[in-house]
Order: structure tokens, then C-alpha cells, then sequence
């Protein structure tokens, strides 16, 4: 009788078979919310190539919102040339659009070049098909003891050029202070 109970049931691996794929099909599947399919994931990291430029982007969460649009927490970008880092920029949350390789970063922007530029801005907007950077809000650009303030700057890492612009004031720190 106790055989019997157990063929109606079936065997107990097959319990744990439809409890896994339960589970993954709750936890990988698309929540539908408002008609956007979202699915939030840890540790995102892309890498995409263009021109032969090497482009990272790093993020401790990413939420897709669609398929082409990526929305990100706790970011990190880096672009890379002959095995060379240009340029590395770190920000509190982003949006990737991976069909236009655009990534927006807002919140304690802050981005470094292997030239010693230092750029701090509320927002920054990196073109990876146009290979440049552009920064909106409270910027700042240093290189060694020169800091230059402004409304926004754009910085295009293969020619080294960073321009400043809107209300521009630039800083020379020697280190002393005139009485």
C-alpha cells in the first residue's frame, strides 16, 4: 500500500523539479508593470566596442525598462584605447541606452582622464558612437593647480580637449594665502 501512495504522488525528485522551475520562472521572467516589461538585476556589466575603442560600464543594480534601456544604480564607466584606460567616470544612479550607446549619469559625477583632468558635475551625458563626454551643473574641471568652473563643459578624450562653458571662472591655486 505504501508503493502505491508513492506512484500516485509521483517521486520526489520531480517536487523539487517543479519547486525550481517555479521558482526561476518567478525570479528571471518580466514583471509587466503599465504595459513595460521591468527586471531588475545585480552586478551589471556590459562591454561594447566602437571604433576601436573599448567602452565598460559597471553598475551595483540595473533595471530594464525596455529592451534597448537600461536604468542604473551605483555606476561605473570606463573607455579604453590600445589596451590604454582614458577615461573612468563614476556617479550615483545613470540610464544606459544601449541602441544609441548613450550613458547618462547623474548625482557625484566624477570623471578621470589618464591626461590629469578631473570633471565633477551633477549630470554627465557620455556619447560612445561620438566618443565624447558632456557635463551639465555646478562643473568643474581641474588639472593640477588650475580649476575652472562653469554651466557645462564637453571633454572628447582622443584629442585631449575640454571645453568650458557658461559663466566661466578659472581658479590658479599656488598654495598661498596673501594676507
Amino acid at each position: 500500500m505504501n508503493a502505491m501512495a508513492r506512484d500516485r504522488r509521483g517521486p520526489p525528485w520531480w517536487t523539487v523539479v517543479k519547486t525550481l522551475v517555479l521558482t526561476a520562472l518567478i525570479l528571471f521572467l518580466p514583471v509587466q508593470a503599465a504595459g513595460v516589461a521591468e527586471m531588475e538585476i545585480s552586478g551589471f556589466s556590459v562591454v561594447q566596442e566602437t571604433g576601436g575603442t573599448k567602452w565598460t560600464i559597471r553598475a551595483r543594480t540595473a533595471t530594464y525598462r525596455d529592451e534597448m534601456e537600461v536604468i542604473l544604480d551605483a555606476v561605473t564607466a570606463e573607455m579604453a584605447s590600445g589596451g590604454v584606460r582614458e577615461v573612468s567616470v563614476t556617479g550615483d544612479t545613470g540610464r544606459y541606452d544601449a541602441e544609441k550607446q548613450i550613458l547618462f549619469l547623474e548625482g557625484n559625477v566624477v570623471a578621470r582622464t589618464v591626461r590629469g583632468l578631473h570633471l565633477r558635475a551633477e549630470t554627465v551625458r557620455w556619447n560612445g558612437t561620438g566618443a565624447f563626454l558632456e557635463a551639465w551643473g555646478g562643473v568643474e574641471l581641474t588639472n593640477g593647480p588650475i580649476l575652472v568652473r562653469g554651466g557645462s563643459a564637453r571633454y572628447t578624450p582622443g584629442t585631449g580637449t575640454a571645453l568650458v562653458m557658461g559663466k566661466v571662472m578659472t581658479i590658479l591655486e599656488t598654495g598661498r594665502i596673501s594676507p
